[in-house]
């Protein structure tokens, strides 16, 4: 698998990782999920997920019901449901693209150079002037207070700094306020906080001064054919070999960056190629309901996790809704993220079927399953008590996403603007 479809695998991560570590993975395959299917050599969609031959999807899955599982019948993993009763497509194998082609200037070629010397460099002391310029590496004492109130503020206060001038790190105009300063004067200048500061929201918008000494200049020393090989770079000894690694190393970066594009927008189109049914299967919406607001949980979470305390679900999704302009209710716009989600997933899954090699086998699946749930040191069962659905079936249409989107991406059609 070379990329996971963010729609369903984040779930499935971020699950994965809130687990508690306990006994081992799940074991292999039961002799009856082999069965195979004559004219493609795939599995089965039961045998894969789970459901034995014989029997009906729902007197199967109601029959593996286990405690705390929420979400334990076929119907919302949309086993046993024939997606193409609900969606129809087009001409899904015509797709363009449009994206803006990027040319590679001089100037990036310079300032990744930079970028890459400084992590092999050191800065060298300037000797020959007391007075910072841009591009100087000073080393500085600062200390900052709220103009209105005088207040010396958490954070803005350190010694020994090293904050390179016109450099990024720092918020807008800090940097630039030590230009043109001399060694060893005290200082100050006066900045505005931006109107997003997540470190800190107290500090959002409000003006501080700054007051600085600097105790030394330092500059990152000019790149020539004797210090490039400190850089340990495979095949670059000089200067030329160095400009031609950078430039195919941003030209890869290109590549990939439009890749990313292409596939971005792909799911979209085919969306809009797409007619469904005004009415889904409901126990599968109820699941992606669950699904959506469970992923928002989970990045509130990671951002709590560094230190950004005041991220919640709740506000992530009012930024959402803001971005896209929906003005209905909270409820209302996690209803219409399920439904997108949902529909994205049966498209998929019906591309995937009138393919047939777009469709993974019992291994395949097998060897997802298994692999993160030994990474994780929880079982199937397990997993599916801690977090209220089952983990095969939801790896299956990952994976059955990943394909179709590396199926559609390879044969878009790419138009340059």
């Amino acid at each position: 698998m070379k990329k996971k479809n963010p729609v369903l695998a984040v779930v499935i991560a971020a699950s994965l990782m809130l687990a508690s570590c306990s006994s081992n993975a799940a074991g292999e395959a039961t002799s009856e999920q082999a069965a195979s299917t004559a004219q493609t050599g795939e599995t089965s969609t039961n045998a894969v997920l789970g459901v034995a031959e014989g029997k009906t999807s729902r007197e199967e899955s109601m029959q593996a019901e286990e405690p705390g599982l929420l979400f334990p019948e076929d119907e919302a993993y949309l086993i046993g449901i024939d997606v193409s009763e609900y969606v129809s497509i087009g001409d899904y194998k015509t797709i363009d693209v449009h994206i803006t082609k990027h040319e590679i200037t001089e100037e990036e070629i310079d300032s990744q150079m930079k970028q890459m010397a400084a992590y092999s460099l050191s800065p060298e002391e300037v000797t020959d002037r007391d007075v910072s310029e841009t591009g100087d590496i000073v080393t500085v004492d600062y200390s900052g207070r709220i103009k209105e109130t005088g207040e010396v503020f958490d954070g803005g206060t350190t010694t020994d700094a090293q904050v390179e001038i016109g450099g990024i790190g720092y918020i807008e105009g800090f940097a630039e306020g030590m230009a043109g300063q001399k060694v060893g004067e005290e200082f100050e200048f006066e900045v505005t906080f931006p109107e997003s500061y997540p470190n800190n929201p107290d500090l959002e918008n409000v003006p501080v001064i700054f007051t600085c000494t600097i105790h030394k200049i330092s500059r990152m020393p000019e790149l020539t054919d004797d210090n490039v090989s400190e850089l340990a770079i495979d095949g670059v000894t000089n200067l030329k070999e160095f400009r031609e690694y950078t430039k195919k190393s941003l030209e890869e970066q290109n590549t990939y960056a439009e890749q990313t594009e292409i596939e971005a927008q792909v799911p979209g189109i085919v969306m809009e190629m797409a007619e469904f049914k005004e009415e889904l299967p409901v126990r599968a919406l109820e699941f992606h309901n669950f699904l959506v607001q469970r992923n928002l949980e989970q990045q509130a979470s990671y951002y709590q996790m560094y230190g950004y305390t005041d991220v919640t679900a709740e506000s992530i999704l009012e930024q959402s809704m803001l971005a896209e302009g929906f003005t209905g209710s909270a409820e209302e716009y996690i209803e219409e993220l399920a439904k997108r989600q949902l529909k994205q997933v049966m498209l998929f899954q019906l591309i995937a079927e009138k393919e047939g090699s777009l469709l993974p086998g019992e291994d395949t699946v097998d060897n997802e399953v298994n692999m993160m749930l030994t990474q994780s040191g929880v079982t199937e069962e397990e997993f599916g008590e801690q977090n209220g659905f089952r983990i095969r079936p939801l790896m299956y249409q990952e994976i059955v996403m990943t394909n179709v989107l590396e199926f559609l991406t390879a044969r878009a059609s790419v138009i340059y603007d």
